[in-house]
């Protein structure tokens, strides 16, 4: 499990576009480290979602292996 973030800024561009228990294919996003005090994950890693950030809803909902 990996950590996302999303700036205000932008946030209205995605508000309706995710659902929790969906997968989703995204795309032109930014990895940054993991390190502040409200980390909600032990991975190192977290997504930063960007204005150019991409979502697609996979249809089967099947995370290949």
């Amino acid at each position: 499990m990996i950590q996302a973030t999303i700036n205000k800024s932008i946030q209205k561009r995605f508000d309706k576009g995710i659902e929790e228990g969906k997968t989703y294919y995204i795309s032109k996003f930014r990895t940054v480290e993991n390190n502040h005090s409200g980390k909600l994950t032990n991975h190192k890693c977290k997504i930063r979602f960007e204005y150019s950030t991409s979502l697609i809803t996979m249809v089967n909902n099947t995370i290949p292996n």
